[in-house]
């Protein structure tokens, strides 16, 4: 009797297990292309109700989707990775999910690690899904994601043609589509310790393996930023920091497509 329910207990968390992984693929699917009136059929419930319900968010999606395409901002490849541990607080199971996402913006592709949170209010019958772009709001509205192991986010950086992504695990966070979507940014391309202002257009003429590092710096805008570089800078600036050592000719194609700005502090070149 005993091995029967411990039994019957194993094929029960291994079928949430497959449940999660088989939801969340369709999930990505709809992500992947754009598909947002299936998007947020998986999306968790208060997500939709504070974006002013399914209609209006779908809306705000689809808007999203276009900006992102004007400007040369794609989803490459989004792979899903193991669930971790169930756990249960409330009538909320969750479970963390990490991905591995690569991106493409101005023709340059960025690898990141990110997660999903799945979340079920049946007992693992059904799940949906919330991103881990903002965290401080999504703690607000679910504080019980507070006690989940979800590591500090990281950076996105320049995926080399010869490159691959590192192998998946649980310390992944944040990087998605809707982070990017929202981003109303100034594009500012580091050489020879000065600051150049780009666009979409001039950014293109950028090629990958001219770029040392990054610093994506979205959401942490300065006071001052709209001064310098303009009303894009509203939600923070992201510099593209150009390997002048190797690539010396960079600075010279820079400077004729790209409005000078000023001089930069070298620091602000090396990651935290």
């Amino acid at each position: 009797m005993f091995l029967c329910i411990l039994t019957c207990f194993v094929a029960s968390a291994q079928d949430h297990s497959v449940k999660i992984k088989q939801t969340a693929a369709l999930y990505t699917d709809a992500l992947l292309h754009n598909d947002a009136v299936k998007t947020v059929e998986y999306m968790f419930p208060k997500y939709i109700e504070v974006h002013g319900g399914k209609d209006k968010l779908i809306k705000t999606l689809q808007s999203g989707d276009k900006k992102n395409e004007s400007q040369d901002i794609k989803i490459k490849s989004l792979i899903i990775g193991e669930p971790s541990r169930e756990v249960k607080f409330g009538i909320i199971t969750y479970c963390v999910l990490p991905d591995s996402l690569v991106v493409e913006m101005f023709k340059v592709n960025f690898y990141m690690r990110s997660a999903l949170i799945a979340l079920s209010y049946d007992d693992g019958g059904s799940w949906c899904f919330a991103t881990t772009a903002d965290m401080k709001w999504l703690v607000s509205v679910l504080p019980d994601v507070a006690k989940l192991d979800i590591p500090k986010t990281t950076q996105p950086l320049p995926l080399g043609s010869n490159q691959k992504p590192l192998p998946l695990d649980n310390n992944a966070h944040t990087g998605t589509k809707y982070y990017l979507g929202r981003r109303a940014i100034a594009l500012v391309v580091v050489t020879h310790n000065e600051e150049y202002l780009a666009d979409s257009t001039s950014m293109k003429m950028v090629e990958e393996k001219w770029i040392k590092l990054t610093r994506l710096d979205a959401f942490t805008p300065n006071p001052t930023d709209t001064l310098k570089y303009g009303s894009n800078a509203v939600n923070g600036v992201d510099r593209y920091i150009i390997d002048d050592k190797k690539y010396p000719k960079a600075y010279s194609k820079i400077i004729t497509m790209m409005r000078y700005v000023g001089p930069v502090d070298i620091n602000i070149a090396e990651p935290n």
